[in-house]
Formats: structure tokens, C-alpha cells, sequence
């Protein structure tokens, strides 16, 4: 089965927080909302999430992951978990602490650049990843910032609300 990065994201989003609207999940993972309408049609096709009619408000749908779908990211995680056992397996347990070292600090400077400052001892999640023990930092939201980029504070100064509105000043194409 042929299935992008993006669609098994996708999935593992619906997967864990339950039926979504098509609009939440693009929302989550910053998908425009045109993608994700093809996302989901080609993720249906596969049977691999079905569209389910909202009985609150019966004009929208809810994305669901089916059992097939639930099979699919079983499966995939497994294969994960292989392929990293088998990178992972030649190395010693110096360059083992090396690497988390460095992936530590790629992480620290990611979210310096990206949420902003943290405490020097973030808080960790510990999960067990097909036998191995892995440490992930956890980013509390209230920590979080925004970063606005040019055009953004271009629009904020000029009272717009949206970020997409064409650029008046440049010329059109004339047929």
C-alpha cells in the first residue's frame, strides 16, 4: 500500500484524539483545507478513514480511522520500530549517548528558535519504543509564542485580517 508521510500523519492524529473535522485536522498539522479534502479522499479510497455525518451539525463530517486503517499504523510502527533497531543496533553505548546528546540539543535549539525559551531542565515523557526506552521532552503551552513574519505584521499594521489577500500594488497579467 502507497501512503505518504503526510497521510500516516494524518491517521496518527485522528488515531489519537478520536473523529476530527476535516477543518480540525488541517488546523493541527497546518494543511490548507483543498489538501486535506484530497488527503481524505485518497485515505477513503484506501478504506482507510471513513467520513462519518456529524449529528450535532449534519452539514459536516467527522474523519474516523477504520479498523484497516488502525492495522496500517500498527504495521507501520512496527516496521519503525525495526528499521531504527537495526540502525540503531550497530552503535556503541558512547555513540549512543553522543547521539542523544546532539539530538537533545538540535531539540533545544529548535524550540529556542520555534516556541521560545524554556527552563534548562525541560520535563520528559518516557515511552517504550519496541524495547527501548526513549526520552522525550515535553513543551508546556503556556511557553509557546507567535512569530509573525513579514507579511503578517504587514497586515496587522494595516488593520487586514487576512494573510492572503492579493498585493494591490503589483500588476496584474493582462490577457
Amino acid at each position: 500500500m502507497n501512503i505518504t508521510p503526510l497521510q500516516l500523519e494524518i491517521m496518527e492524529l485522528i488515531n489519537e484524539e478520536g473523529a476530527m473535522k476535516v477543518s480540525q485536522i488541517g488546523d493541527r498539522l497546518q494543511i490548507p483545507y483543498a489538501q486535506m479534502t484530497k488527503l481524505i479522499d485518497k485515505l477513503e479510497a484506501l478504506d482507510l478513514v471513513v467520513r462519518k455525518v456529524d449529528m450535532a451539525d449534519r452539514r459536516t463530517y467527522d474523519i474516523a480511522v477504520t479498523k484497516k486503517g488502525i492495522v496500517t499504523l500498527s504495521e507501520h510502527e512496527r516496521n519503525l520500530t525495526r528499521i531504527i533497531r537495526k540502525l540503531m543496533g550497530n552503535l556503541t553505548d558512547e555513540e549512543l549517548e553522543k547521539l542523544e546528546s546532539s539530538l537533545i540539543n538540535l531539540r533545544n535549539i529548535l524550540l529556542k528558535t520555534l516556541v521560545g525559551d524554556f527552563d534548562s531542565e525541560p520535563a520528559y515523557q518516557v515511552e517504550n519504543l519496541g524495547g527501548w526506552t526513549v526520552k522525550i521532552p515535553v513543551v508546556k503551552p503556556e511557553r509557546a509564542r507567535t512569530h509573525k513574519n513579514k507579511r503578517e505584521k504587514q497586515d496587522d499594521h494595516q488593520g487586514a485580517t487576512s494573510l492572503y489577500r492579493p498585493d494591490v500594488s503589483r500588476p496584474r497579467f493582462q490577457p
